[in-house]
């Protein structure tokens, strides 16, 4: 299929209507139908983008609350009916492969061979870290990292992919350094003993895991912000501290926190617990369920909430007990927010410790989304509704 066109499961996504009114648009002149044979040999039906966006424009409508936003990309392919790709490779299936290997092929490069921190670089962050306060948090340590690599990168304002894709892996391996991590190893071996983690293959392997998944979403909050200010021609260390800023909320990167305090509440009180926080968070949503976009279940928690039944069967039953009640009452599906906290119990990690996966994985994603975005120059630039009182001028 040719980037210009999108399958009609694809076109019904980007217009938010059912599959019938696509067809129902063809019939009326809306939207012109193409037939093309797909890699499995199927004839399927294809859309030109093009149309899809201007028809995007003319009748999608805003839900009270959210904005709609369609931007191109070749990075992730995020299917609402539960799939998730990288360049076209499916995200479970590149769970089981090294994290490095994945990162290269989401920057659309050969294999990166060292991913252990310089020594000078590693003397700028311990120096960086040194500074902090007392109550630093391991994500305070990773953004400080960042601002003091990038205050020593003579080349800081170069935006070719060969020094963005640079920055990238500096920014991993300067983020475990500043978490004390060792100085040799792979990144889920460095991380794992920055966390403190017992040694565990079965560990390792889940960590890994989690580190390709959280990747890339999409066009998700940090990633979104990243893109605006790849478009402004901010380095791409200044980007990377854009994204780390906005995954630090409590509705995206440190969700988990709020998904692990479900989990404690309920081993200690059972499906009583859950009810009595289910009414204290209201409208909010149960912490750990639910998604934005996908339908029914996330692949990235079922992956995880897989590896966490194997690395803790002691603990398991109670994350059982807690999918098995939401599901029954709410009719939700964990979301990876859930399994990221599923998994920092299991590792008997420190508390916030998804918040700091999270981070460091999703810097690839940021790197790979500012390379596609500096080329298009500055190009978000929304327009307001004013709400406020009318003022007579002069």
């Amino acid at each position: 299929m040719a980037r210009s066109e999108v399958t009609a499961d694809q076109a019904a996504d980007l217009l938010g209507v059912r599959l019938q009114t696509i067809y129902a648009y063809v019939s009326r002149g809306l939207l012109t139908r193409h037939r093309r044979t797909n890699e499995a040999g199927h004839r399927v039906s294809v859309f030109p983008l093009e149309e899809v966006l201007r028809l995007a424009g003319e009748r999608t409508r805003v839900r009270t609350g959210s904005l709609e936003v369609l931007v191109e990309t070749d990075v992730t392919l995020l299917d609402p009916k539960g799939t998730l790709s990288f360049r076209g490779h499916d995200a479970v299936a590149l769970s089981t492969r090294p994290f490095e290997e994945v990162a290269a092929l989401v920057w659309a490069v050969p294999p990166v061979g060292d991913w252990e921190a310089a020594q000078d670089d590693r003397a700028v962050v311990r120096a960086a870290s040194s500074a902090l306060a007392p109550g630093a948090t391991d994500a305070d340590r990773i953004r400080a990292a960042v601002l003091a690599l990038a205050s020593a990168d003579a080349a800081r304002d170069d935006l070719k992919p060969d020094h963005v894709v640079a920055v990238g892996r500096r920014a991993i391996a300067g983020g475990i350094v500043a978490l004390g991590g060792p100085e040799t190893g792979s990144v889920a071996e460095r991380l794992w003993s920055a966390l403190g983690g017992a040694p565990a293959h079965e560990g390792m392997a889940a960590l890994n895991a989690a580190l390709v998944l959280l990747i890339d979403h999409e066009l998700a909050a940090s990633t979104m912000a990243a893109r605006i200010a790849a478009g402004t021609g901010a380095d791409p260390w200044l980007v990377l501290l854009t994204g780390l800023a906005a995954l630090g909320g409590g509705r995206h990167g440190r969700s988990s926190v709020a998904a692990a305090g479900l989990l404690d509440t309920v081993r200690r009180e059972g499906a009583r617990g859950l009810d009595r926080y289910a009414a204290e968070v209201g409208d909010v949503g149960i912490p750990g369920f639910g998604h934005k976009v996908y339908v029914d279940a996330d692949p990235r928690a079922e992956v995880l909430l897989d590896h966490v039944a194997r690395l803790d069967p002691d603990g398991w039953p109670a994350v059982e007990e807690l999918l098995l009640t939401v599901s029954r009452r709410f009719g939700l599906s964990p979301n990876v927010d859930l399994g990221l906290a599923a998994l920092v119990q299991a590792c008997g990690w420190p508390k916030a410790s998804g918040e700091t996966v999270f981070a460091l994985s999703r810097m690839v994603g940021w790197v790979a989304h500012a390379m596609e975005e500096y080329p298009q120059g500055l190009r978000f630039r929304p327009r307001a509704v004013y709400t406020g009182d009318a003022r007579e001028s002069g």
